[in-house]
C-alpha cells in the first residue's frame, strides 16, 4: 500500500495540484506581459504586446494539454482575450496625436 502512495506522488510532482493556482498562470501570462510592455516602453506602444501575445499565448495553451491541465489551458485562453483588449485599449486610449 505504500508503494501505491508513493507512485501517486511521483505522478503529482512538479503539476500544479491546485487548480485554481494553475488557472491564475495561465489566466496572468499574457496580460502581465501587456502591463510590462506599456511599463517598460510606454504604454502608447503596449500595443505592441498583440504580436507576441499569439505565439507565447498558443505555446502555454499546448503545455496545459499535453499535462492535461484544463483549467490552466481555459485561463491561458481568457489570459489571451484580456490582453488582446489590453492591448486595444493602449492603442486607443494612449496613442500618440
Amino acid at each position: 500500500m505504500q508503494e501505491d502512495e508513493s507512485t501517486e506522488l511521483r505522478t503529482r510532482e512538479g503539476a500544479f495540484q491546485d487548480p485554481g493556482i494553475a488557472f491564475m498562470v495561465g489566466l496572468l501570462m499574457c496580460p502581465t506581459l501587456t502591463v510590462l510592455v506599456g511599463l517598460g516602453i510606454g504604454f502608447d506602444l503596449a500595443w505592441f504586446s498583440a504580436a507576441c501575445n499569439p505565439l507565447i499565448a498558443f505555446f502555454m495553451w499546448l503545455v496545459a494539454l499535453g499535462y492535461q491541465d484544463r483549467a490552466m489551458a481555459r485561463g491561458v485562453v481568457i489570459g489571451f482575450i484580456v490582453s488582446l483588449v489590453l492591448s486595444g485599449a493602449s492603442f486607443l486610449l494612449f496613442r500618440p496625436s
